[in-house]
């Protein structure tokens, strides 16, 4: 457990690079190649890992993914017991600094495994309230927001698809500063959170959210 009160990553606040990604490519990938991969910033506040995040966006949206390493996990067999959760995604799409109530652009997406489709678990994505907040975004019900969980090398992937019009106030061009925070949950392995742990009242205040910069990739 960090000996520190305060996480540096509080003391120091850092803006994270998000790439810009073409569809087609990660649909060449069945992934988001390396250069999509986020900085462990929750190294520097003593936290251990066995998530590995990435992003990328586009005009269409916002694609997220978890690589967990794990190489026997119980959530690709017939051991699991749903509704299992596997992530939650707190997302600032106009990334408001200091705001300590979430904006009509502040969301939150819960990803779990919760039926079957031809046999396979199949990852379902909703959008949940942010308590305490002064707006809400504008409900999702009727969009279709793609997710899928498979093997990989190390343990198992995640990948979601978020479509611009799941994003109340995306326009990553126009707006491309925003704010992230992210808790990945294993069966297995526990809870994991992108930095600080749960002293600290990331669901509710966004102040406490990463900063992220929707960048193009060719101008890195």
């Amino acid at each position: 457990m960090p000996s520190h009160l305060v996480p540096p990553g509080l003391l120091f606040p850092t803006e994270v690079s998000v790439l810009s990604a073409r569809r087609r490519d990660i649909g060449e990938h069945g992934r988001l190649p390396n250069q999509f991969t986020l900085p462990k910033l929750g190294g520097i506040d003593g936290l251990s890992f066995w998530a590995e995040f990435a992003m990328a966006w586009s005009d269409d949206g916002i694609y997220f993914q978890v690589e967990v390493q794990h190489p026997h996990p119980t959530i690709l067999t017939e051991r699991v017991r749903p509704p299992i959760d596997l992530l939650r995604l707190w997302l600032d799409v106009r990334g408001s600094p200091n705001i300590h109530r979430a904006t009509r652009y502040c969301h939150c997406f819960r990803l779990r495994l919760a039926s079957k489709t031809a046999g396979q678990w199949v990852p379902q994505v909703e959008l949940e309230p942010i308590s305490r907040a002064r707006e809400f975004p504008k409900p999702i019900d009727d969009i279709k927001l793609s997710a899928r969980i498979e093997r990989s090398p190390a343990g198992y992937r995640v990948l979601v698809d978020f479509p611009s019009a799941a994003l109340t106030g995306y326009a990553p061009r126009e707006f491309p500063n925003a704010s992230f925070f992210v808790k990945a949950y294993d069966p297995d392995l526990g809870e994991q959170s992108w930095m600080y742990g749960n002293e600290f009242d990331y669901v509710h205040d966004p102040s406490l959210w990463t900063r992220i910069r929707f960048q193009p990739s060719d101008s890195k």
